[in-house]
């Protein structure tokens, strides 16, 4: 039993997003903290009120972060791919936790010893280095679909984001309390950051000494499997005949195994769905970086709690994504939930856009 448990990824995918969801809200608070303390001791111009100022900061900040990330990583994680297709799934997800326990103890030491926020830009470019969450999720998917069935397959994927999905709203939920215990002292956010660091190390422990995978074992003949040779033993030949008959089998059943090259429909397939995967992350991106810089200004002007609260408002599509394919499942095919999916996300952005009160933002993330 308990080694059955050892083989659920869930455990280290939920302490690692709890640790990052208390993160992002540690690093949104410190920003604010930061950036309004420079523009009260500033002289502001007449055209621009304070608030302008702080969310240009914000959002300038954001920007410079997001492109440091998305440039950095990229080498890195296409390396770790190639040693993921080669067998070896748990570096694919323990190197970027490394990067991800290391970038968040920068957090800490920027609150403790009070470095300038720009110090951050070198913790992200180092988790970037180590594959970040491109890397890491990958991982995560490539472990789940190696130990699951392939008629349950989406059905264990999703139960993965699922997991997911309850880690980040308890900690989008918890993120406010936590940060109050010492809101009031010389360092506040200081637990905040050190728990997330906290986290990332636990889901680190669990995915290298804790978790097992399905190892690919070396085949018998000709790079086949034992499992791909039909072996047909018989007391009355000999073993020399016996090892022929063996070869030969194997052989023919696993020239029959080879997957066949992918036609032209399917190489056009794969293009449509990458090119859909980056539209639909340059879309979902962006809102999370203006979203960011909004709710902490006018009209809404957000405390550390209803910022938690907003921030778990994002993990009800996890809810909902886990429902709608456990129910659909057997009757839809995966590109009719995708696409049901994609309508849904792309109906929600355009309530947001609309936004001016607290409960109208919680209705458009419900339509999210």
């Amino acid at each position: 039993m308990c080694r059955r448990l050892r083989t659920f990824i869930h455990p280290a995918v939920m302490f690692a997003q709890v640790g990052s969801t208390i993160y992002d809200t540690g690093l949104l608070i410190l920003l604010k903290e930061r950036y309004n303390s420079t523009a009260n001791s500033s002289f502001s111009n007449a055209s621009h009120s304070e608030e302008d100022e702080q969310q240009n900061a914000i959002s300038n900040f954001y920007m410079i972060y997001n492109i440091l990330f998305g440039v950095s990583l990229v080498p890195t994680s296409l390396c770790l791919a190639k040693l993921g297709d080669k067998g070896y799934r748990k570096l694919q997800v323990c190197i970027p936790l490394v990067g991800y326990v290391l970038s968040r103890a920068m957090l800490v030491l920027v609150i403790l010893l009070e470095w300038p926020a720009q110090v951050m830009f070198g913790a992200v470019i180092l988790q970037g280095l180590s594959g970040s969450y491109c890397a890491y999720w990958a991982g995560v998917m490539a472990i789940t679909a190696d130990q699951s069935a392939e008629k349950l397959r989406a059905v264990q994927m999703e139960s993965v984001q699922l997991a997911y999905g309850v880690a980040g709203l308890v900690g989008s939920l918890t993120s406010g309390y936590i940060y109050n215990l010492d809101a009031n002292t010389q360092h506040p956010g200081v637990i905040l950051a050190a728990l997330s660091s906290a986290l990332f190390l636990l889901s680190l422990i669990y995915s290298t000494f804790l978790l097992k995978t399905q190892s690919i074992e070396k085949s018998p003949r000709n790079g086949l499997t034992q499992e791909n040779c039909t072996i047909n033993q018989s007391s009355e030949i000999s073993d020399d005949v016996e090892d022929s008959v063996q070869s030969i089998d194997c052989k023919v059943v696993g020239d029959k195994d080879q997957p066949a090259p992918l036609n032209s429909f399917q190489q056009i397939n794969i293009v449509l769905l990458f090119i859909a995967a980056v539209l639909y992350d340059t879309g979902a991106g962006q809102f999370m970086n203006i979203r960011a810089s909004f709710v902490v200004k006018e009209p809404l002007n957000w405390n550390v709690k209803l910022i938690g609260y907003g921030n778990a408002a994002d993990f009800v599509i996890y809810f909902t994504s886990f429902l709608g394919v456990w129910a659909f499942h057997r009757c839809l095919s995966d590109a009719i939930m995708v696409g049901m999916g994609i309508l849904s996300f792309g109906s929600g952005l355009l309530l947001m856009a609309f936004v001016t009160k607290t409960y109208m933002y919680f209705v458009g993330k419900v339509n999210i």
